[in-house]
């Protein structure tokens, strides 16, 4: 460089120096609203993921079942049971008439007598 450019460097620095920069934008409402701004940002995308995440879930379990409703289950088949009835001679043998229940021995034993009022009687 030669000295004349040097020269008008000079000069461009020092009028440069003698003037105010542009303002830098530091102010605590814009740093306060980028503060807001940005912590709206970080919540909407959390929600957003939580509700991604739901909805895959969600499609990953109608994939998997088919889109069929499950079908309940059937209850077990019945036992088989075998009843056997023994016939004693001393057993009364209750009969239910018109007018009430009423009681016949089959031995010769003592017996129970079911009156017409339900109340049984030893005799």
């Amino acid at each position: 460089m030669s000295s004349s450019d040097d020269e008008k460097v000079r000069a461009l620095l020092a009028r440069a120096g003698d003037q105010a920069g542009p303002p830098l934008g530091f102010t605590p409402t814009t740093i306060a609203r980028r503060g807001r701004r940005i912590r709206m940002l970080r919540w909407g995308s959390g929600v957003a993921g939580v509700v991604v995440v739901f909805a895959g879930v969600t499609v990953s379990l109608l994939l998997v079942s088919g889109g069929r409703p499950v079908e309940p289950a059937s209850p077990p088949p019945p036992a088989t049971t075998i009843a056997t009835t023994t016939v004693d001679d001393t057993t009364p043998t209750v009969t239910t008439t018109d007018h009430g229940p009423t009681t016949t021995e089959s031995g010769t034993t003592t017996g129970t007598t079911i009156t017409s009022h339900g109340v049984p009687t030893q005799h």
